[in-house]
Order: structure tokens, then sequence, then C-alpha cells
């Protein structure tokens, strides 16, 4: 994949975002810190925007991040997306369930060590293992304990009563899944969202590896989001563009740009965190 429009025709579904390469990503993952006010976390926080409103009818409040393959960057987008969906006021779980290759704990530095696989075989109840991040309204489900059986654990009525609790639990649930291309994992946890979003690598995902992956979505009837570029390359001049942008709009009292995007969140049925009066220990125990 060369570039977005590449990309749109391979899986045929709309382009959500397109992220930049950035070479602190790989020391600083997370869009916090000195990284909030990067090209990368304004990227992220236009994907927010357009993955709210993709259908301002029928939202996706459950949404199952995949790949093609290992390595494309799915992992860091999930809990970037989380991050930025929090900053604008809504309620948030993350969900490892990508249980082959766990990375969420690692990247948001929480214990991963119990987690959803405990869960679901019943050894421990979801509000004794749910942590929340940072100073946002940002909880975390890590992978927990690795299985034998990841495919038939995520396929499992456990699976799919745990989902339906976690609806009411949060506003929006954020879900990162294996790759497609490798094992059914990631399908099979997609038919239990709302939708499913696609991230590929610019320079490593191959057209025939994008399409593949949508047709395996489509073949079960998920319903596909739309498609992230992920490390893509950015016109010197439109780099340029936004950093002048950033200095000159820089403020400590700074508000992300899409944040009118929460005066819509009555008209979808969400309301921001602090509205709300569930707490952790209102998760489904």
């Amino acid at each position: 994949l060369r570039d977005a429009a590449g990309l749109q025709r391979a899986t045929g579904s709309p382009l959500l975002g397109d992220i930049p390469f950035d070479q602190g990503a790989k020391a600083a993952p997370l869009i916090v810190g000195e990284a909030a006010t990067s090209a990368r976390a304004e990227a992220v926080r236009k994907l927010r925007t357009n993955l709210r409103f993709v259908d301002v009818h029928e939202p996706a409040r459950v949404i199952a991040v995949t790949s093609a393959l290992q390595g494309e960057g799915k992992t860091t987008l999930s809990c970037n997306l989380a991050i930025a969906l929090a900053e604008a006021g809504w309620r948030v779980l993350l969900v490892d369930a990508d249980l082959r290759r766990p990375k969420v704990a690692d990247y948001l530095g929480v214990d991963g060590g119990v987690g959803l696989t405990d869960v679901l075989v019943g050894d421990v109840q979801v509000g004794d293992v749910v942590q929340r991040w940072g100073d946002k309204s940002l909880l975390v489900l890590p992978s927990g304990s690795t299985p034998p059986n990841p495919s038939e654990l995520l396929g499992s009525k456990s699976m799919a009563d745990l989902l339906l609790s976690l609806r009411e639990s949060a506003d929006i649930v954020v879900i990162d899944t294996a790759p497609l291309l490798a094992v059914t994992d990631g399908v099979v946890v997609a038919v239990q969202a709302d939708g499913a979003l696609l991230v590929t690598q610019q320079g490593r995902t191959s057209r025939a590896q994008a399409a593949a992956a949508a047709r395996s979505l489509h073949s079960v009837s998920v319903r596909l989001l739309g498609c992230v570029l992920n490390m893509a390359k950015v016109a010197r001049a439109d780099a340029y563009q936004y950093e002048a942008y950033r200095i000159a709009t820089a403020s400590p009292a700074s508000v992300p740009a899409d944040r009118a995007t929460a005066a819509h969140r009555d008209d979808q049925g969400l309301h921001p965190a602090s509205d709300r009066t569930q707490e952790l220990t209102r998760l489904p125990r």
C-alpha cells in the first residue's frame, strides 16, 4: 500500500484516518505528555471524530480494532484511540483480546497478569480486574493468563455475555484483537462487536493482504467501519503547516480541536463521564 486511495480500492471501505510516521513513536507510543501536541496525536483525534460520525443513526459503541498482519500498529492505535475518546469526555473501556501476543498492559503500564481470560473461565469477577488508567475516564481490561484455546474462549457464550454487560458499563468499548490473516481470533471477536476498524501500514501491508483481511470480515457479515493507514508519509509542506499552526495556537488551556463533537453525545445516547454515576464498582460482578 502506497497511499490512501490504494487502501480504499483494496478494501472497498472508507479511509477514516491516516496516522503520520513519527520517529519518536517507538520510544513514546502513547499520545500523552509532549506527544499530545504532535501531528500523530492530531491525526488520532481526527480519526476519533470520523469514527463517531460514520453512522450517526447507528453509532458503534463496541469497536474491534484489528489488522491483516502482526506489527502494523493496531495495539498502539487501540490505546491511543481509547485515550483520545476519553479526552473528549466519554467513559471508555479498553479490552485486550489479543490473547496470543497481548501488549496493551505493557503500553499502558498496568498489571496484565489477571484479566479477560480469567474472567471468561470464571476465576475472577470483571469488576475486580478492570483498572482505571491515568486521570481520564479510561478503564482497562488486560488480557490476563495465556489460554491454550484463545479462539474457543473468545467465541464462547461467556465472552458474548461479558461484552453485553460491558456495553452497559461504558459509553464506548474498544477491543484490541489479533491479526486477521494469522488466526481466526480477530474475526471471532469482530462478529460480536458493532463494527471493526482495519489498521494497515503504508509500505508494509500489500493490497492483496488488505483485501483478504476485508474479505474475512465481510464473509461473516462484520460491519467494516473503515480503514486506517498507519505510519503514513506526510508531505513536507503539510508537516510544516501543522507545526506552524501548533506553535501559533499552543496554550496551557488548549482544548482538542474536535471537542465540539461532545455536543452531539446526547443525540447518540451517550453521556460525558462526569455526568455518569457508574463507577468501577458498578461493573458487572
